[in-house]
Formats: structure tokens, sequence, C-alpha cells
């Protein structure tokens, strides 16, 4: 078996996500017994609150008279009146709750007060399991969780757990169905958390049910990686690689991951200089190892580009060139003027995988040659596979830095407006029926096909690229590599009630003014200023495309990139601990 070993992020950046948890316990907010059509006030609140209080869940037998009486409790009564109990319960902010007993209250089973379908309950609790996928089976071809629900239910809310994995019997006997085929044995594979995107994987060959169970742990050993960043050093580099996301497509400066990272991490380290190295990171970057662009001929497409008229193009400018692994040779070579070597770097922000899939891959639901296992399949075989042979080089160019790498998210969920959607669709030249000059909306059945795709770029990028900082790792004396994977919920995908990205021409009027580079001109300090720039820049690129104009749309935004933050700092704590 192979496990991904991460340590618990928790810490004071987490402590308000924490405490909003534990007030999502239960909290009594009213109870009464007594005849309930005259006896309004609450009268029974501080007993009940007293036994159930911040639990996650609590069974509350109903007093007698006697004892209520006794606890000095009074009710109104009257002949003929049996009394019943009413009990009102929080389980987070007006998300409330009520049980009713009816008279005589207390030869009735007891009032059932439960928190555990709440949104905090099936959050992450720090230092509890929360497993969060599962799946068993020919695990090449069973690509989805297929398990979660079964080792969830043996596993979630323990510090500590052995799964053992169910025969084909079992499993198909509890209702899983997995993908087989012949001489395939079937492996298991679980991921858990114990907080905040600390993700670790299990791995269990096939056939699974023959192997010892899967250990899943919450009480980890002391962190190797406590104290790693030396609060009194030299100045210590940041470096940025990778694509969009990375550069901070569409954002401020002061707004993007990168800068926020750079900026706690100073805050945490104050008696050692923290330099974010300017990136080479940028809009459309590609891997560096897919095929080559046929205009170059064959030719090396980092050395074919460069003799172009203002190439590099800026950041916001969407272009594959200079890939990935091209922008760490620039980068080693831009260090010096920050007061830098490749030794003093001490962390690097990675990213890459979605430009060697291709958004309109992941989303080209009208080919119907193509579907969601395909979608899994490319980005498997393609984005997760580029990574693993970029990750050497960057290992081998800063030798002494801690490599952080960061996910995605599904850019389609069920909380997807269909509107947005199909103004989304458009400049990716994914046609819908309609009629022209009229709000197109994707259908139901067409949102479903774009909600599998989604979800089938994220998942295999999240467990191709978890694989790979697992082996990486596990090559070391001291884990240097780490996966931060963002936590966008339905609701944040693109389109949703509180999306974290950005919207189709959000600042349409602004790239207007920016292509013609009218007045009032716009500083790129606002999100409306680096759309001004952008189309500004586009324009002297001699690209005239919405998907250059427009290029922040689909992308994170202020609050997708603090979510970003977040993710990132989750496996930075361990590093500025004390050791």
């Amino acid at each position: 078996m192979h496990q991904i070993s991460r340590a618990c992020a928790v810490g004071a950046v987490f402590a308000f996500g924490w405490v909003a948890a534990a007030q999502a316990q239960i909290s009594v907010s009213a109870a009464r017994i007594g005849c309930l059509d005259i006896q309004k006030d609450s009268n029974l609140t501080p007993l009940v609150g007293k036994a159930c209080n911040g639990k996650w869940e609590c069974s509350y037998k109903a007093p007698t008279e006697k004892e209520y009486k006794a606890a000095g409790v009074k009710a109104r009564t009257r002949t003929f009146c049996t009394q019943g109990m009413e009990i009102t319960w929080q389980c987070g902010k007006n998300d409330f709750h009520t049980a009713e007993v009816p008279g005589d209250a207390w030869n009735h089973p007891a009032a059932d007060l439960d928190c555990r379908e709440s949104a905090a309950y099936n959050a992450i609790r720090p230092g509890y399991i929360k497993v969060t996928e599962a799946r068993i089976g020919c695990l090449d071809i069973q690509t989805e969780p297929n398990m979660t629900f079964l080792a969830a239910d043996a596993c979630d809310g323990k510090k500590s757990c052995s799964y053992k994995a169910p025969s084909e019997d079992q499993y198909r006997h509890a209702g899983v169905q997995a993908k087989t085929r012949t001489f395939c044995t079937q492996g298991m594979i679980l991921t858990y958390q114990c907080g905040h995107n600390d993700f670790t994987t299990v791995t269990v060959p096939g056939d699974a049910w023959k192997h010892p169970p899967a250990p899943l742990d919450c009480n980890p050993p002391p962190s190797p990686l406590k104290g790693r960043f030396d609060p009194t050093g030299p100045a210590m580099g940041i470096v940025t690689l990778g694509d969009s996301i990375m550069w901070g497509q569409g954002l401020p400066e002061q707004d993007k991951f990168s800068t926020r990272v750079a900026n706690w991490l100073q805050l945490e380290l104050p008696n050692r200089r923290i330099v974010l190295v300017p990136t080479r990171a940028h809009s459309g970057a590609v891997s560096g190892f897919g095929k080559y662009p046929s205009e170059t001929k064959g030719a090396d497409p980092d050395t074919f580009y460069a003799g172009r008229a203002g190439y590099p193009y800026p950041g916001e400018v969407p272009f594959s060139y200079p890939s990935i692994s091209h922008q760490i040779s620039m980068t080693l070579a831009d260090l010096p003027k920050s007061g830098l070597t490749k030794d003093s770097v001490g962390l690097v922000l990675l990213d890459s995988c979605i430009n060697d899939v291709t958004v309109k891959n992941i989303l080209n639901f009208t080919d119907v040659s193509t579907n969601a296992e395909w979608v899994a399949k490319i980005t498997r075989e393609i984005g997760v596979a580029h990574m693993a042979s970029l990750l050497p080089q960057v290992l081998a160019a800063f030798p002494k830095a801690y490599v952080v790498i960061t996910g995605y998210y599904e850019i389609v969920s069920d909380g997807t407006d269909v509107l947005l959607l199909a103004k989304y669709l458009a400049p990716l030249e994914i046609v819908l029926a309609g009629t022209p000059g009229v709000d197109i909306a994707v259908d139901l059945a067409s949102k479903k096909l774009l909600v599998e795709r989604s979800k089938a770029f994220a998942d295999t990028a999240k467990a191709g690229l978890a694989k790979i900082v697992s082996d990486a790792d596990r090559g070391m004396a001291t884990p240097r590599v780490a996966l931060a994977w963002p936590k966008f919920d339905e609701d944040n995908s693109y389109g949703g009630g509180e999306t974290y990205l950005w919207k189709v021409a959000q600042y349409g009027g602004d790239e207007d003014h920016g292509w013609d580079f009218s007045h009032p001109q716009l500083a790129p300090a606002t999100p409306q200023g680096v759309a001004y720039q952008r189309s500004h820049e586009c324009r002297q690129s001699g690209m005239n495309s919405p998907l250059c104009r427009d290029a922040s749309m689909g992308h994170p935004n202020i609050l997708g990139a603090q979510a970003y933050t977040s993710a990132i700092i989750g496996q930075l704590l361990p590093l500025v601990e004390a050791p």
C-alpha cells in the first residue's frame, strides 16, 4: 500500500472556519413542556440545553411532571390536558429545527435532536477522518468514486480507522457497481482529510480484499516539515510557474494568490526577507511536453516564437508559449535581478494541466464521439502525464525549494445558471441550437453532460496530481512536494449563485475602451483596469478574439483567489511552525 502523508493543517488561518463548525452543533434556542396551547413561553430550555448543546446528535427524554417540578420548572396545565413537549434548536445560523412530542410526553420515545445533516457536520472536522472519495474496481477504467459512502460510513468522524476492501460479492450486495474486465485485478483507492486541503490517499492493489486493510490515520507522527522555513535565515525567494491561474488572470497584483501567500509568509517570518520573484507564468501556457504547433514545422516552439515582435507577450494575453518547462530557465536567469540564487528559492508554486487538455475538449459535449470518460482519459494521459515530466525539472532547478502544486475546479456544476452557461460556451465555439439574437439557455440534458465532463476533469486531475506528489515524496528523506486543492462548492462554479469565477463580459465596457485606448485610461490596479489594459495588449499583439479580450472569463475572481490562498497556506502551515 502507498500512502501520501500530510500533516493536518490546523492553525490560526482556519480558526474562524472551525469556530463556525463548532457553532453549528446543537444549540437549543427554545424548549417548553405543558399544555402547549397555553404554555407559550419556553420553560424547559435550560434543561434541554444542558443535556444537548454542543453535540451533533442528542436524544432527550421528556421529564415527568414530578421531575421537571423538582428541577424548578413551572408549566401551565389544566384538567383533561395531556402535556406535550416542543424543542427548537439550531445547527448553524438560521438553521432551525423543531421536534414535538405529544402528551403525555414522558410516555413517548425521546425527542431526537440531530445536526448530522448540516453542512458543518459534513465539512471537515480538524483531527478527524473525512472520506472524500473511494473507488474499487479496475482502477484504470473505474475513474469515478463508486464506494465513498461505504468507506465514509465506516471511518468518518474517527481518529483512525482500518478499512478492509469488500469482496466483489460484498460490494455488489451493498449496491456498488464497478468497472472490470478480463485479467484485471481490482484495486481500491481511498482519499480522506484530517483538516482543510490535507488530502491523504491510500492505495490497495488488486485483489484488494486479499490485502491488509487500508489504514486511515488522523493521529500522524510529528511532521518532518516543521520548522523547514528558518525564521531568521537570509532572503527567501518565491517562484511561480504555470498558466493563467498561476498568473492570476483578470486580477490586480494585490489580489493574486501568489501575492497574498507572499504577504502571509512575510508576516509569519518577520525577521526574514521574503522576495516574490516576478513571474514568468502567463495566460495560455502549456507544459512544453505536448505536440508542437504545426506552424513551427517540428522546431521547438520556445525557440521558434522567440523572434516574434513583442514576444513573450504580456501575461494577460493568452498564448501557449513560453512553455512552463521553458519558464524554469527564464526564471533562473531572472533570479540575480532579485538578489537571489537557485539555492535561495524556498518555495515554488506550480501548476500545469488544463491547457494541455484544453477547456474546449473538457466542455465540448456537442462532439458526440467524446464523453466524460474520454475527458478523464485525456486528462490522465496528457495533463497529468505532462506534470509527471515537469515536476522533476522543477525539483532539480530549485534544489532547496518546497514545491506546492495548485489544483483546479469543476468549471460547470449543478449550481451553474443555464443562460450564463450558454454565454460562456459561445466564445469557445461550442455551438448551441437556437434562434440568432435570442438568449439561448443550455437544456438540462446538455447541462448534465457538461457537469459530468467538468467533474471528470477535476476528479481525474486531483487523483493524478495527488499520486505524482505521493511518488515524488516517497523517494525523499524529507517531503518536498504538496498538493493544494482549492475548495469550490457547486455554487462557486461558473455562473453559480456565489461564483468564484469571472463571468463573460463582466467588464465588457472596459475591454471596449481598452481596445480603442480611449479615455479615461485605466491602470491595472482594479479588475476594470486589468480588463482595459488586457484588451489594449491584445490589440497590440494582433489578437482580436473574445478569448483574448475577455480572457478572464471562467478564471478565479477575487473570491476564487482567496480559496486558492487558503489551500496553499494550509499546506505551508507546518513549515512555519516551530520544530
